[in-house]
């Protein structure tokens, strides 16, 4: 027989967490290890108990350091790391010295040697030279990012800079929607170890039924920026958020799941370095309502190779999941889409030598 209060009580090291009830539903909890009892315990029928835990707010506020040179911000930015190729690297790398590609792509000295040690170095000079400087207390940094979609149409997508708390995806309270490799999370982890630092952020998407965030998000930016920037057509706008209104964003951001949008690699090596650091157990995060009005998701193209795929009997399958419909030969295929996809997700199947198809 599994004393499960007794277990539970052990784990936690205060017994008040621990209250026995008869017949309590079984109740996932974060912590894998405790998850794996109550599992083990609900399937022999001994689950007698409910554990109330109380985990750390998800999003919280964050001390960060900025540019000090705001002036010319954007000689400085650089898009996420994943995306730099090799020719984009020496491009943004040319336009200052201290742009921040020398720090997330760091390249070996002259002569050889560590260049994670080498970024680490160069942060620290940049530190001591006065080129970052840490902002006076903790903030939310509020982003407008204003863009221009191919078609011509302008859009502003409103987010946040915050800090979210680095944990296993067991608790659920973050979530993935893709596999990682084992290659850029050594190197990613590399970098962190060296200059124990967030050099950017990830992306994540924020639940936002009532659009509360999107509004509060909104107001803030409705007020003159703090500082204004250009990177590759995009413009950026940021605010400093401090105080009661800074927690009432990480509430409202923060009061369900969160989704990574981009950035499971580097997420992932958050949760692994708060491993090894347990007072590091925070990442660096932008975070944009789901219910945000400038928020895009552009089609995702893919072709799929193989022989013997049947048309007919594929869209036999697809209805059952999907509402399957012939996409007529003089239609344009990406305004179909467009089409179909303004309210619900969507897709068009092209068959070589057949008919299209869509499936909403």
């Amino acid at each position: 027989m599994v004393q499960l209060a007794r277990e539970l009580t052990h784990f936690f090291r205060e017994a008040r967490q621990i209250r026995e009830r008869r017949e309590v539903p079984f109740l996932i909890l974060a912590d894998p290890a405790v998850d794996r009892l109550l599992r083990f315990a609900q399937r022999h029928g001994r689950l007698r108990a409910i554990v109330n835990v109380k985990l750390p707010p998800l999003v919280a506020p964050l001390r960060g350091e900025r540019y000090a040179a705001g002036e010319r911000l954007s000689a400085l930015l650089a898009p996420p790391y994943d995306v730099i190729a090799h020719e984009d690297r020496a491009r943004y790398a040319a336009r200052d010295p201290h742009n921040i590609v020398h720090l997330i792509l760091p390249e070996a000295p002259p002569g050889g040697g560590d260049r994670y040690a080498s970024a680490a170095r160069l942060l620290a000079a940049w530190r001591e030279g006065g080129v970052l400087r840490p902002d006076p207390g903790e903030s939310v940094y509020v982003v407008a990012q204003d863009y221009a979609l191919d078609s011509g149409e302008r859009r502003t997508r409103i987010g946040m800079l915050a800090a979210v708390r680095a944990e296993p995806f067991a608790s659920r309270r973050v979530r993935p929607h893709e596999q990682t490799h084992s290659a850029p999370k050594a190197d990613r982890l590399a970098l962190l170890r060296h200059t124990r630092t967030n050099l950017e952020s990830i992306f994540l998407l924020a639940p936002d039924p009532d659009r509360a965030l999107a509004r509060a998000l909104a107001k803030v930016a409705s007020g003159v920026p703090a500082v204004r920037a250009e990177l590759d057509g995009v413009g950026l706008r940021q605010w400093l958020v401090s105080g009661a209104p800074a927690t009432d964003l990480t509430r409202l951001a923060g009061r369900a799941q969160l989704y990574i949008a981009d950035g499971h690699h580097r997420y992932e090596t958050a949760v692994a370095y708060g491993q090894e650091h347990p007072e590091a157990d925070r990442v660096l995060s932008f975070i944009v309502s789901a219910a945000d009005p400038g928020l895009t998701i552009l089609p995702t193209h893919r072709i799929v190779f193989g022989q013997g795929r049947d048309p007919g009997k594929l869209v036999t399958a697809w209805r059952e999941w999907f509402e399957v419909g012939r996409v007529a030969p003089c239609m344009d295929r990406v305004e179909r889409l467009a089409e179909l996809g303004r309210e619900r997700t969507a897709c068009i199947v092209a068959f070589p030598g057949a008919y299209d198809v869509s499936l909403v």
